[in-house]
């Protein structure tokens, strides 16, 4: 049987354990108005907010705060939109409003460019250790990008203290729920930061029982969007089944020279993937790599 696992731009994926091909829309529009149902749905969060997930290229519809797990079982409070794209409150602040309100010219998709060798830790202590396939998953993911000779390296330790002086950490949930109470399985990481830091935490779950293919598919993919990767089909995840833009917006959607511009289905980093995924990059994933590191 062939599944479908939704990932996205905070992107990430989820993938309920009794239904497996939920999928949601993006934002196709930038603009600087927010509707009465918008408001009424979150009302938690302020209207000049809301406003700038609209500007930023996000579905303010579906934004909510939520209690974001961190590796050590303290929380912390996030925007949640999408259903799996977390934005710390720094992140959203990172941008002036008027700076989002000039157009599609104002480019928010950041690279690396503050530092060359990313550290990454894999919490392997604890209640969000890593399960053995996800560990050889993430040695598998560390080696997908290392092998590239690119202008960025990672380097590779498993432990828990010390976990927030690394660049990216790695690690697992194995209670994740929906708002139902569904367990849930997939994925959740960030963009780079504005003064061009990648993202720091990549949290799975529900991946327990998957193979080290699967989870090596899902850090990898993870890991390409903390440091700057959209979706291959932003534009219409079509890999999803669906014909939805995710918005080009401000986020970023910039096309980069010599990878296919239509669709690309057999990317790592394509919106939504078959369960026979094999983790490693294709021809365009390696072309796009190189480009831009």
């Amino acid at each position: 049987m062939n599944i479908f696992i939704k990932k996205k731009a905070y992107l990430c994926f989820i993938m309920s354990s009794l239904l497996l091909g939920l999928f949601t829309s993006c934002e196709t529009e930038n603009t600087d108005t927010v509707s009465e149902e918008e408001t009424e749905l979150t009302s938690s969060i302020s209207t000049a907010d809301l406003i700038k997930l609209k500007n930023l290229g996000f579905e303010a519809n579906t934004a909510e705060i939520t209690d974001f797990i961190l590796p050590d079982g303290t929380s912390e409070s996030r925007y949640l939109v999408e259903g799996d794209i977390a934005l710390p409150e720094s992140y959203l602040k990172s941008f002036d409003v008027q700076e989002e309100i000039i157009g599609e010219q104002y480019r928010t998709f950041n690279l690396v460019t503050a530092i060359t060798t990313i550290n990454v830790i894999g919490i392997s202590e604890g209640r969000f250790a890593l399960p053995q396939n996800s560990v050889e998953g993430l040695r598998r993911a560390i080696d997908n990008f290392n092998n590239l000779g690119l202008d960025i390296r990672f380097t590779l330790d498993f432990g828990f203290r010390g976990f927030r002086d690394f660049d990216m950490v790695v690690y697992y949930n194995p209670n994740e729920r929906d708002d139902q109470g569904r367990l849930i399985s997939g994925g959740v990481a960030g963009f780079p930061s504005r003064a061009g830091f990648p993202n720091q935490l990549i949290r799975i779950y529900g991946l327990g029982d998957s193979n080290a293919n699967v989870n090596e598919h899902v850090i990898t993919h993870e890991m390409g969007h903390s440091i700057g990767l959209r979706h291959t089909d932003w534009f219409s995840r079509s890999s999803c089944g669906s014909n939805v833009s995710e918005g080009r917006t401000n986020v970023g959607a910039e096309f980069i020279p010599g990878t296919a511009r239509g669709e690309d289905p057999s990317s790592i980093m394509s919106a939504c993937f078959g369960a026979g995924v094999n983790g490693e990059f294709n021809n365009n994933d390696i072309t796009a790599l190189n480009f831009l590191y």
